[in-house]
């Protein structure tokens, strides 16, 4: 996962929600026959190089329909009535389709979903929080460094790197093992939070 640094507005996600500051996000896709859309959709993938905002997986060379744009705080919340998370430029990253396009028979789910797909399924099974800043890491705000963590792969210890300090925690492996590449990451305690910055991670299976 790598630090999102996305491309300051105005565009035109951020026009419509200056001019339709009630509006939701499905209002927006249907704006402009749906070219608007279209237009931020490629704008997002290209902020991040084509890459998956969670696991990297080259997304921008696939076709449309495994592009799927991610509001990372939920974009039904709310509970605050001058907050609209579907249209904040700032909310919205570009990931892949989670392994719902796989062999079922080969690799059955839900135990091979990842990234927003696995989000998703954790929250419909009440097991994760929409509200889930405090338990997965937002690639938007994570620190611009080449490895947030150190993996002992004999004891499975990991280590962040800022403060050499051993987090224990359950690990959570967000890239389908099909891929060959399997990240694990730590679910920390909440004490670390303040002192590696957004590093909290979703339950692990």
């Amino acid at each position: 996962m790598k630090k999102i640094n996305k491309t300051p507005g105005p565009n035109v996600l951020t026009d419509f929600a200056d001019e339709n500051p009630s509006k939701r996000w499905e209002d927006f896709k249907d704006e402009n026959g749906g070219n608007d859309y279209r237009t931020i959709r490629q704008q997002i993938f290209n902020d991040q190089g084509g890459l998956c905002a969670y696991c990297e997986t080259k997304v921008g060379v696939l076709s449309p329909h495994k592009q799927r744009v991610e509001h990372f705080h939920p974009k039904s919340d709310d509970s605050n009535s001058t907050k609209n998370w579907g249209l904040d430029w700032n909310n919205v990253i570009g990931v892949c389709i989670g392994g719902n396009d796989a062999n079922k028979d080969q690799h059955p789910l839900p135990a091979n979903l990842s990234c927003d797909s696995y989000k998703n399924y954790l929250i419909s099974k009440k097991r994760l929080s929409e509200q889930c800043e405090d338990h997965l890491l937002n690639p938007l705000k994570i620190l611009a460094t080449p490895s947030l963590f150190e993996l002992d792969k004999k004891t499975f210890r990991v280590f962040c790197h800022r403060r050499k300090g051993n987090h224990k925690g359950l690990p959570l492996h967000t890239i389908p093992k099909r891929r060959g590449n399997p990240l694990w990451l730590p679910r920390l305690p909440l004490k670390y939070q303040k002192i590696c910055g957004s590093v909290l991670t979703m339950p692990a299976r």
